[in-house]
């Protein structure tokens, strides 16, 4: 986060009364969607500017692959090499707490899975460079959001569908659109 700043995203006080009420130090979501099954994201870890403990509300079926490196939910340089990777079936509706400077994956998400990812900016207020400074900096200069959503009346959403064997329809392409 060195030479990184904060930027205006899109605002929606709706999402974030609901994020407030899964994790309450809750700063800043990250809300994905996965159009193609066995999409999702590979094992990392997040960076450097969260906080130790994350939150992730999965909507829709995945696997979640952890490896508990380090076994406390505090930042620590600590790290049990021999920590096996480990996957877990998420069912949709799972919220998952978990430390996200240890490797994690969305293994195997079926189309049409979300994700709402949840995180706090770290506390390192009086370092040097500090990030919680910079993201409280970013909070009270007060720059316009890129969008405002209010209502659904601010989203259009349009699909592409194709026809299954089945004879169901299944989206092959979600836009949203913000205006």
């Amino acid at each position: 986060m060195k030479d990184k700043d904060f930027k205006p995203g899109v605002q929606d006080d709706k999402l974030m009364e609901l994020v407030k009420q899964v994790y309450s130090d809750a700063d800043i979501v990250l809300v994905t969607y996965s159009e193609n099954p066995g999409a999702g994201i590979n094992y990392h870890r997040d960076d450097s500017y969260a906080a130790t403990e994350a939150r992730s509300i999965n909507i829709g079926n995945s696997d979640w692959g952890y490896r508990a490196a380090k076994e406390r939910m505090a930042w620590t340089r600590e790290e049990n090499q021999d920590a096996p990777y480990q996957e877990f079936k998420l069912e949709s509706g799972t919220v998952t707490r978990f430390n996200c400077k240890n490797e994690h994956a969305a293994l195997n998400t079926e189309a049409g899975r979300w994700s709402i990812n949840i995180w706090s900016i770290k506390n390192d207020q009086g370092r040097e460079n500090s990030v919680r400074q910079k993201f409280e900096n970013f909070l009270t200069s007060n720059q316009p959001p890129r969008a405002v959503v209010q209502s659904n009346n601010d989203l259009t959403i349009k699909a592409n569908w194709q026809r299954r064997q089945c004879g169901c329809f299944q989206a092959t392409e979600i836009f949203i659109y913000i205006h």
